[in-house]
């Protein structure tokens, strides 16, 4: 990520506002709040190795982990640990949508609704510096800067990709009456897989409740007709609640702040454009091994011959590229790119009759001999056991 100029200002004004009492404020306990289900306990458990390593020369005071769908095994390691606080969510005291996984949404848990609601549990015990960390995020001792930015400000967050107006759903706008306020929906949209909060500040209390008290509401997270291409979820809410509080500049480089985001060593499948029964049933089953940028992945998956032209070579010939034909006009489409076809790893449905052996393998153009084949290469890359 490129390093902008703005970073280092708040960097340098945080110090500088602090420097008095810097011993003071690095010793700040903080608690770091985080969640996970059985899909993402990967993620968690180098969270947690990361949390041991480094907590004592941090000051952390504790690391709070919510279940939201470990199996038994997971959560008797977890228990182990006596640095871990682990509690179960109780998703029954809540409305069913926080439990709710939607194709449209990526499968995603109740949209995040519970996040701002686990904050509002710890802090009623009076705990009030927190930070949230997404269960895929890693942390080195230059966490202490996003700390000294959270205790001077109250709250403290990253910049993420595009603003409010892109990612927030044209439903959500016009409940809030916020369609003219031009200022706001061109503000930057907030990263919520890191959020600190210095709760004796009434800047931060303001934010949080306003946040959960949105995120409450089935209209706000999951609106009719959205899904991920349209609307972030708890992210455009927070996005919405910190910009009509405050015009604070936040930092973007999360780096720079000693936190590193969406560590997912198993996504590593990336499916290219193409449109039918086959492709939604991988996607929805390949959920939590795929990534939505073809830079993260390992393996790209094409169900379409005319996606060959939108590939890079770039691409070609830094990732494997597996791809599916099923008809004799797509093998006509594939034949054309006398290069590139070289580089990829090509099933051709049996019923096309021209094929050339040394580069192709015939199949069964179906959905379980495609998903066969796609398991296979997975465990392969992941080096899965």
């Amino acid at each position: 990520m490129k390093i902008n100029k703005n970073d280092f200002l708040i960097i340098v004004k945080t110090i500088f506002n602090n420097i008095s009492g810097l011993k003071k404020a690095y010793r700040e306990k903080f608690v770091i709040i985080t969640a996970a289900d059985e899909q993402h306990y990967l993620y968690l458990e180098s969270l947690i190795n990361n949390y041991q390593k480094l907590y004592k020369k941090l000051y952390f005071e504790k690391l709070i982990v919510f279940d939201i769908g470990l199996n038994f095994n997971q959560k008797n390691i977890i228990s182990k640990k006596s640095f871990v606080d682990l509690r179960k969510f109780s998703f029954e005291e809540y409305p069913d949508y926080y439990s709710s996984r939607f194709s449209q949404h990526g499968y995603k848990i109740g949209g995040f609704a519970w996040k701002p609601e686990m904050i509002s549990i710890v802090k009623n015990e009076n705990i009030n510096k927190i930070i949230w960390l997404d269960s895929a995020c890693k942390f080195n001792r230059k966490i202490i800067l996003f700390k000294l930015l959270t205790l001077q400000r109250g709250f403290a967050s990253f910049n993420s990709t595009g603003v409010i107006k892109n990612w927030t759903h044209s439903n959500v706008i016009k409940e809030l009456s916020i369609e003219n306020e031009k200022k706001l929906l061109n503000s930057s949209n907030l990263l919520a897989g890191v959020v600190g909060f210095n709760f004796k500040n009434l800047d931060a209390n303001n934010i949080h409740e306003s946040w959960n008290a949105l995120a409450s509401k089935k209209n706000m997270i999951f609106p009719k007709n959205s899904s991920s291409s349209n609307h972030r979820h708890d992210q455009s809410l927070l996005s919405i609640c910190y910009w009509r509080k405050t015009t604070k500049k936040l930092p973007t480089n999360s780096g720079l702040f000693g936190i590193t985001i969406q560590n997912w060593p198993n996504k590593i499948l990336f499916f290219f454009e193409g449109e039918g029964k086959i492709k939604e049933k991988l996607i929805k089953k390949y959920y939590f091994q795929s990534t939505t940028t073809n830079s993260r992945c390992k393996i790209i998956i094409l169900l379409n011959s005319n996606s060959i032209k939108k590939i890079p070579f770039r691409l070609i010939f830094t990732k494997k590229i597996i791809l599916f034909i099923a008809s004799e006009d797509q093998y006509k489409v594939y034949k054309k790119y006398l290069i590139k076809k070289r580089f990829m790893k090509v099933f051709i449905d049996i019923s096309c009759k021209e094929t050339n052996q040394k580069y192709e393998q015939i199949i069964d153009y179906e959905y379980k001999e495609i998903d066969r084949i796609i398991e296979n290469e997975y465990r392969l890359n992941f080096n899965e056991k």
